[in-house]
């Protein structure tokens, strides 16, 4: 059952990238469980709070990282490269962030979580009151029929982040299923409020660059909205690259049985 929990804890690390690339050193299958990982079985009447206090225990490890579980050290969380192509919408653009740099992903307060034994499905909220965010960009396409282009530093805040991950453990899902062990992991969010800056749009024209920043926080719900689907899925895909990988790592199926 441990799994469940070790995915929610990894949501916070993935909740502002759109595309992680996972590490591709051979994994080998081992019997021992992290001792990190505290136990909870699938029979006790309080399993919920069990697996809150799980979640909870391991807060203090997230700035390090903890590699036996492939979390990196996230205070902050640094990140090579990010890369968006969003061509659906009232958003058409290609843009990459490198030397991209999370700061807050340890600060979540967990205000909910049930786990269904029979089912195997598990519901987990998640609350972050500040996500910051600084990079370099390169960016080009068009924001609600606006035109958007540069190359320059880009900083952000994220406040009232709300996020909701549904793992069903199954394999029962259509989108992702790997012999019946692992079914699909579905993410949603809100974000209360966001600002953005974007240094060196359109050339470095000041005007025109003070008021594409101008529009974009001025939209930034509206844009939002537009994203959330492909954000959404990328960050899916990435919990379940992730859970496959501890699968093959401690095997799914003992960790279920516990």
């Amino acid at each position: 059952m441990n799994l469940l929990f070790k995915c929610v804890a990894l949501l916070g690390l993935v909740l502002s990238i759109s595309d992680f690339t996972l590490s591709t050193q051979a994994i080998t299958k081992t019997n021992n469980i992290p001792p990190i990982l505290k136990q909870c079985h699938k029979d006790d009447p309080n399993l919920n709070e069990c697996l809150r206090r799980a979640i909870e225990s391991m807060r203090a490890n997230l700035s390090q990282g903890i590699p036996e579980l492939m979390i990196p050290p996230c205070e902050p969380l640094k990140i090579p490269e990010i890369r968006i192509t969003q061509n659906a919408g009232a958003i058409r653009m290609d843009s990459e962030y490198s030397n991209v740099i999370i700061y807050g992903l340890s600060n979540f307060t967990l205000r909910d979580i049930h786990v269904d034994p029979v089912t195997k499905r598990a519901i987990c909220n998640l609350w972050f009151p500040l996500l910051k965010m600084t990079s370099n960009y390169l960016i080009q396409g068009k924001i609600l029929l606006m035109p958007l282009m540069g190359n320059g530093t880009a900083s952000s805040n994220f406040t009232d982040i709300d996020a909701t991950l549904t793992m069903t453990m199954n394999g029962s899902g259509a989108a992702h299923s790997n012999g019946g062990k692992i079914g699909d992991i579905k993410v949603e969010f809100n974000i209360g409020g966001a600002s953005v800056h974007l240094d060196n749009l359109f050339g470095g024209d000041p005007q025109l660059g003070s008021m594409m920043n101008k529009f974009i926080n001025d939209n930034w719900r509206e844009i939002t909205a537009e994203i959330r689907p492909a954000l959404g899925e990328s960050i899916e895909s990435i919990l379940y690259g992730i859970a496959n990988q501890l699968n093959e790592m401690y095997g799914l199926e003992k960790l279920l049985d516990a």
